[in-house]
C-alpha cells in the first residue's frame, strides 16, 4: 500500500457532508505539497503522475477514490480503531517499540530506515 493518512475526527455539526471534510483536507495539502515536490524533489513527480486518455498529464497527491469512510457509534469501535491507528507506522515498518509514543515510535522507524537504505 502506497504511503497513507488515517484520520479520525468527530464533527461538531450535527448535519455534515464527508466530502466537503475531504476536500478541506485534501486541497490546501496538495497546494502545499505539489509545489514543494516540484522545488525540493522533482524526481518524487513520476510517481504521482496520472496521464489522462486524452493525453493530459496531472500530478496525483490523493489516489482516486474517496478513501475509506466509517461512521463509528460503539466505544470499542473507536478504542479499536484509535489503536489500530496507534500501531500502524509500527507494524508497517518492523518497529517493536509499539508502546511509545506514536510519534516518538514513527521516528524512530523512518530514522532506522533511512539509515538502512544510507548503508
Amino acid at each position: 500500500m502506497p504511503e497513507h493518512v488515517h484520520v479520525l475526527f468527530w464533527p461538531i455539526e450535527t448535519e455534515y457532508k464527508i466530502s466537503l471534510i475531504r476536500t478541506a483536507l485534501k486541497t490546501p495539502v496538495t497546494r502545499k505539497a505539489l509545489p514543494y515536490l516540484r522545488r525540493h524533489a522533482p524526481g518524487f513527480l513520476e510517481r504521482l503522475k496520472d496521464e489522462q486518455p486524452n493525453g493530459d498529464v496531472h500530478y496525483r497527491f490523493w489516489q482516486r477514490g474517496g478513501g475509506y469512510d466509517r461512521n463509528v457509534i460503539e466505544p470499542a469501535t473507536l478504542f479499536y480503531l484509535i489503536e489500530y491507528i496507534h500501531n500502524n507506522p509500527a507494524s508497517r515498518t518492523g518497529c517493536q517499540r509499539h508502546r511509545l509514543d506514536l510519534v516518538q515510535c514513527s521516528l524512530l522507524c523512518r530514522r532506522h530506515s533511512s539509515a538502512d537504505s544510507h548503508g
